[in-house]
């Protein structure tokens, strides 16, 4: 049943996806183990239509009850963005630091972008600390490939301290990192233009 939703998702069948996956979430015991799955597909549905408070009920049920971690970091991420589009700052932060938690048992690059959605969402920290604590993971060389975001988290910080000059030579070099992805070279690009567009 599972399965046969999620290509009606990606056809935007949506309102029939939630139809016929909403009554089997529900009757899905947490322990069953397809529970987190259904509850997963289910808040992927209501994403797709906007619909962000629904879609935070479900992940959270699904991550909250997930044993495989590698799957529930997955959940807890989805969770903190949709939190953070909520602008719910502090449910945000929480499902973060609930990835930080796993510590190995998380795979990498959930535990890199936890780490600076952290940083670029706490307001009680102080910018030396945001910088060190994003220096610091930039300096293990196991995350020698994730430098890129790294890098722009030290822009984003920057930016968000008033410390432009600084902020645009961390944009340059994200940029020039051979591990650039298309995704963050556009969103550099995105923010630098809108830095140099306010500024006229």
């Amino acid at each position: 049943k599972i399965w046969r939703e999620k290509p009606n998702i990606r056809l935007k069948n949506i309102e029939l996806a939630i139809g016929n996956l909403r009554p089997l979430a529900r009757s899905l015991k947490i322990n069953n183990k397809y529970f987190s799955l259904a509850n997963a597909t289910l808040a992927d549905a209501f994403l797709n239509i906007k619909q962000l408070d629904s879609a935070s009920f479900y992940i959270r049920k699904a991550a909250l009850n997930e044993q495989k971690n590698n799957s529930k970091s997955r959940y807890l991420f989805i969770m903190g963005q949709i939190y953070e589009s909520l602008g719910k700052k502090d449910s945000a932060i929480w499902a973060f630091n609930e990835i930080l938690y796993l510590k190995r048992k998380a795979p990498r690059k959930f535990l890199i972008q936890s780490i600076i959605k952290k940083n670029l969402l706490q307001d009680n920290e102080t910018f030396e600390k945001k910088l060190g604590s994003i220096k610091k993971t930039l300096k293990n060389y196991e995350n020698e490939s994730y430098e890129h975001y790294l890098n722009r988290a030290l822009a984003k910080i920057n930016l968000q301290y008033e410390k432009d000059s600084i902020a645009l030579e961390f944009f340059k070099i994200s940029l020039a990192s051979k591990y650039l992805d298309s995704y963050t070279e556009i969103q550099n690009y995105k923010d630098l233009t809108n830095y140099h567009f306010k500024k006229g």
